[in-house]
């Protein structure tokens, strides 16, 4: 019993690695398809109904570059951009890479297709483009609205940022009245206290000043007297 549990952990633990350094299995291609073939068509480079005509394999420029297959279409009419004749489409040859596969010669598609930096025209599996048996809406879609097709998709507007309202300012604070006399306020000296005004009379020093002066006078009249 014992022999057979360490039998079965080894071939667990063995497995396990082997799934650990096994190559990653590559996710399926995943895209939200445009909702209206007016969209779709602003956002793409051309869009035609052609006949596959021919199928190839390039040869990779590089061993990390992705498969690619080049599908050749005998164009029927164009609802937008200008292709010639002959139109050759490129996409990857992986659906999980969202390689599309247009079926054999003989089929016909409606393709909406974009140019990269190089002018060849690219699609897959994310585009609109479908079989042209699927394609009868869209044909009268686009054909209503031809000549809209090369004006650029309309942005969606962003809402304004609100504006909270500035809090109020504050009432000023009004003085309260208890009686008391206000302090006067300081004089030109800058010193603090009550402000300078006229010397007011003070009838006892007035008194006290005139003894004063009445002193000698009252003397001199005494000796002049006595002699």
């Amino acid at each position: 019993m014992r022999r057979s549990l360490v039998v079965v952990a080894a071939l667990a633990l063995t497995l396990t690695g082997v799934a650990l350094l096994a190559p990653s299995v590559a996710q399926a291609c995943s895209c939200m398809r445009t909702k209206d073939a007016v969209t779709a068509a602003r956002d793409s480079t051309v869009v035609f109904e052609g006949k596959l005509t021919a199928i190839a394999s390039p040869p990779l420029a590089s061993p990390h570059d992705l498969p690619m297959k080049i599908f050749t279409f005998e164009r029927a009419r164009t609802f937008k951009g200008t292709v010639d004749q002959q139109v050759r489409v490129h996409t990857t040859d992986n659906s999980a890479a969202c390689g599309r596969d247009f079926g054999k010669v003989g089929d016909t598609w409606l393709i909406y297709a974009r140019a990269d930096d190089k002018g060849e025209l690219h699609d897959n599996l994310c585009s609109r483009t479908m079989a042209i048996a699927d394609a009868t809406a869209d044909i009268a879609e686009l054909e209503a609205n031809k000549a809209t097709l090369d004006q650029p998709n309309p942005q969606p507007e962003r809402p304004e940022p609100e504006v909270e309202p500035a809090d109020p300012e504050p009432a000023p604070i009004q003085p309260v009245d208890n009686g008391q006399p206000e302090p006067a306020e300081p004089n030109q000296a800058g010193k603090t206290g009550c402000s300078i005004g006229e010397p007011s009379a003070d009838p006892i020093s007035a008194l006290a000043l005139l003894g004063l002066l009445a002193l000698p006078w009252s003397r001199s009249r005494r000796r002049r007297l006595a002699s």
